[in-house]
């Protein structure tokens, strides 16, 4: 089951639930001010990269002149 992030549109509180495919968040209630009808985000993720691959940038050097790099 997907992880999804649901918005309060009360208090704006952020919260992750595992759901269901197609659950909208019409039935959560809000962990921080108890309103009923969260809305679902569009959210982003992210994906780790390996140092130094391929268009990495492999730390926080700015010429790939530190260790990490090598």
């Amino acid at each position: 089951m997907p992880i999804y992030e649901f918005l309060c549109i009360r208090c704006n509180n952020v919260d992750e639930k595992i759901c269901k495919f197609g659950e909208d968040g019409s039935e959560l209630i809000c962990p921080s001010c108890n309103y009923k009808g969260l809305v679902r985000k569009l959210s982003t993720f992210s994906a780790p990269t390996v140092p130094g691959g391929s268009g990495s940038n492999c730390g926080p050097c700015s010429k790939g002149s530190c260790s990490t790099c090598k």
